[in-house]
């Protein structure tokens, strides 16, 4: 499975909460129609509070 770009993460996770844990990203990629690449991808971060958009995009991307 390929790396999902970082384009296609943003697709997938904008207009979410903030802040907000590891499975609320996941559940809300999935509701934008996220592959698994994308949700294997969040599912693999570690499970912590995101403050902001900026707050988990270098661990994200």
């Amino acid at each position: 499975m390929s790396r999902p770009s970082p384009i296609q993460m943003r697709e997938h996770l904008s207009g979410g909460d903030h802040p907000c844990v590891r499975s609320e990203l996941v559940r809300h990629a999935r509701g934008r129609g996220a592959g698994a690449d994308v949700l294997q991808r969040l599912e693999s971060m570690p499970d912590r509070t995101c403050d902001g958009r900026s707050a988990g995009s270098a661990e994200i991307l």
